[in-house]
């Protein structure tokens, strides 16, 4: 969410905790060349285009008035005032801030390049009336240059207010879908949930004003009609006029549809809910009743908002900890407060666009700064360094290095020091410093153990760390593949709100062992909301959305697992007779060919238990190894081949939706067959449970008979819907219909 560059002075004492890898990226060619341009349009000037732009207008304005031999005519301010706009807009979008110019699809480019999308209106509008409105009769001879620069105008804000609106109001959408409500509560929201309702009204409006205005009055030729009076006519007759009039109603339009937007921040039911807590904690936090205070804290935590208000909020709920004395609790808050920092931030609510809309974020931080200002505690440290994290100022890290000098023993302060570093850019720095404060913790604090399959997980006997940091112990090597690989999927889930990854800290060798050591992500195991008969369709979508793009973009490791030879070692060790085996493996073998000609994607290995749903509602991947390759329809059986959740016609519906998702995020344009990539999903759910039975007969019972149950009727609705196949293969689905039963009562 945030890149901030910092100037590296010699005088900065927190430089000397910056090692030659972090010291090198920075001073490469590439990113010098790039960094110093950055540097250079960095200003208050770039920064602000509305604001530049004003004063430009109002500088050219005091001009006119004062020198009219200079600049005699006022209709050149406006157009000088939008062009400073628009150009250092630009700059502001594409040079500070890096913006792409890639997307999915037209809308979405529209969506997301609103500066540029409003140059290709302004040219379009002023072409469309140049040469419509120059066969009117009604238009003033020699002003035609100024309308037509004047609709230009018009249409350029139109467009880019019609952009950044959109936007915004698809971005409100999102987190509003996070919020249960009643059907009550549903019908109040629904025209705030419709801004483009009211706005579409105002032009309507405006528009048969001005058009009313033009066929009706003659003001220099009042004999000689101009429009008819048929819209439709005179779309097709006079396309340049209509074009005028629609753009002089857009300026009205987009004034509606801005205020639309503001009500609606105004009075959504989000927003009552979000007044509510905030005014009830403010109450309590005067009345001395700190308890409720933290109550309603909590509340406005889970509340649905965009990440810079999380983190406030969450920062807001580690002070109430902290001014109660739970250190603990507090410095929890703080932690998941940075771990938000990673994120891109692209979600908000209606309470945000009002914030943001009149700048009230920049005031409550300004106000903020003053409370916790020439204060030397702990609190007040931290406050100041989220302040300034918040604010893009780089003292942050100069504040939060100070702390530690003042605590050199405690290693929550050291660990959040190296969070501050890893946010400002120096993340090999921050990743040390986090190392360091976990080898102070593991010196004091012993492991318990959590889970002890292929490789040992435990978390620390810590009272903060215990709930922030878990370990997995095992070969060196591996577990270093296990960081690279987890570090790959971060850095793609980094471009969305919903996605994202335990945090990969490092392997530390200690008491003769090695350790992989991550932060821990908080949330429910899928498969745990499963049991509990909480899982909902719409996990699943995300789940397979995030497979999907993950399964896109990683490249897998170099060979291809035989499962055919996987399933003979494990049934044979098992105690199955070598002709029971033989025979399955042979029936098993002849299903290849359905698998011949499916895309290959990096083993996921994405099964329910390896998804965690945050407290905020995304999507978390756990358990991250670096896979060799498969078929992409392994990891669909994966996800839905262990548990009984869905119908038939949901899975399918789950299953689709991971095809879309790998196609959409895809950089080559791959052409699935539908039916051929269901077939292979039918083996794939036999093929697996064959694969794990030896893996959960003993551990996990459950997840034994639901897949072996799954695999049964794979080979039901092979039967069904790919008949043709089935008959050619009868005896070998045969033979492992059998073999599953037999499986299940072992």
């Amino acid at each position: 969410m945030y890149n901030i560059k910092i100037i590296l002075f010699s005088v900065a004492k927190f430089l000397e905790d910056i090692v030659k890898e972090d010291l090198e990226r920075e001073s490469t060619p590439g990113k010098s060349i790039g960094s110093g341009i950055r540097d250079f349009f960095d200003s208050p000037i770039i920064r602000h285009p509305v604001i530049t732009s004003s004063i430009f207008f109002i500088g050219l304005e005091y001009l006119r008035y004062k020198y009219p031999e200079i600049i005699p005519s006022e209709r050149i301010n406006i157009p000088v005032a939008y062009g400073i706009y628009s150009i250092v807009g630009l700059i502001k979008e594409y040079i500070l801030e890096g913006r792409g110019l890639k997307a999915k699809g037209i809308y979405s480019w529209f969506l997301q390049n609103p500066k540029i999308a409003a140059f290709f209106g302004a040219f379009s509008g002023g072409l469309i009336t140049y040469y419509g409105e120059g066969k009117m009769n009604d238009i003033i001879p020699g002003n035609l240059p100024s309308l037509t620069l004047e609709n230009s105008i018009h249409a350029g804000v139109i467009t880019e207010t019609l952009s950044r609106g959109l936007k915004n109001l698809r971005r409100i959408k999102q987190s509003i879908k996070r919020i249960k409500t009643s059907v009550y509560e549903k019908a109040y929201n629904f025209l705030f949930e419709r801004p483009l309702a009211l706005s579409s009204l105002v032009f309507m409006f405006s528009f048969y004003s001005y058009y009313d205005y033009r066929t009706r009055y003659r003001v220099h030729h009042p004999n000689t009609p101009f429009l008819s009076g048929n819209i439709l006519e005179d779309l097709l007759d006079h396309t340049g006029s209509m074009f005028s009039i629609a753009a002089r109603s857009g300026i009205l339009t987009s004034a509606g549809f801005a205020l639309s937007l503001v009500v609606s921040s105004l009075l959504h039911g989000h927003s009552l809910r979000e007044y509510y807590h905030r005014s009830a904690k403010l109450i309590h936090t005067v009345l001395g009743n700190n308890d409720n205070s933290i109550e309603h804290q909590e509340q406005l935590v889970n509340l649905p908002n965009s990440a810079e208000r999380n983190i406030e909020d969450l920062v807001d709920l580690g002070n109430n900890f902290y001014e109660s004395e739970d250190r603990i609790n507090a410095f929890k808050c703080y932690k998941r407060a940075l771990r938000l920092f990673s994120k891109k931030g692209e979600r908000i609510n209606y309470v945000d666009f009002f914030r943001r809309t009149f700048g009230l974020d920049f005031i409550s931080r300004g106000i903020r700064k003053l409370r916790f200002r020439n204060k030397l505690d702990d609190e007040s440290t931290i406050n100041r360094v989220f302040i300034s994290l918040l604010n893009k100022d780089t003292n942050a890290v100069s504040y939060m290095k100070d702390a530690a000098e003042r605590n050199p023993d405690d290693p929550k302060i050291l660990y959040l020091y190296g969070k501050v570093l890893e946010i400002l850019g120096y993340k090999e720095s921050g990743r040390l410093q986090k190392l360091e404060a976990i080898r102070r913790v593991m010196s004091t604090s012993n492991l318990i153990e959590i889970s002890s399959t292929k490789y040992r997980v435990a978390l620390f006997d810590d009272e903060l760390f215990g709930d922030e940091v878990v370990t997995k112990s095992g070969d060196r090597s591996s577990l270093e593949g296990f960081v690279k690989a987890t570090n790959d999927v971060r850095s793609i889930a980094a471009d969305f709100d919903d996605y994202d990854v335990p945090i990969p800290v490092g392997v530390i060798d200690h008491d003769e062992k090695s350790y992989y050591i991550m932060e821990m992500a908080h949330g429910e195991l899928l498969s745990d909301r499963i049991r509990e008969g909480k899982a909902e369709a719409e996990d699943f979508y995300n789940v397979a959305d995030f497979m999907g793009l993950i399964h896109a973009r990683i490249k897998p490791l170099d060979g291809e697992r035989d499962y055919v030879e996987v399933i003979n070692h494990r049934l044979t060790a098992c105690g199955f007779s070598m002709d029971f085996v033989s025979r399955l493996c042979e029936s098993i073998d002849s299903l290849k060919d359905s698998l011949e000609n499916i895309l290959r994607v990096s083993n996921r290995d994405g099964h329910p238990r390896n998804w965690i749903r945050s407290d905020y509602g995304g999507i978390i991947a756990i358990d991250i190894e670096g896979g060799r390759f498969v078929p992409l329809t392994f990891d669909t059986a994966n996800l839905l081949g262990q548990y009984d959740v869905f119908d038939e016609e949901q899975e399918d519906l789950i299953f689709t939706k991971h095809l879309d998702a790998f196609k959409r995020y895809s950089v080559d344009n791959n052409d699935i067959d539908i039916p051929k990539y269901r077939l292979a999903y039918f083996n794939s759910l036999i093929i697996r449970a064959f694969e794990i039975y030896v893996q959960v007969k003993d551990t996990n019972r459950e997840v034994m008979i639901s897949s072996l149950e799954n695999a049964k009727r794979a080979v039901v609705r092979v039967e069904r819907e790919f008949s043709k196949y089935y008959g050619r293969k009868d005896e070998s689905y045969k033979v492992i219909y059998e073999a599953l039963e037999k499986l299940k009562i072992n």
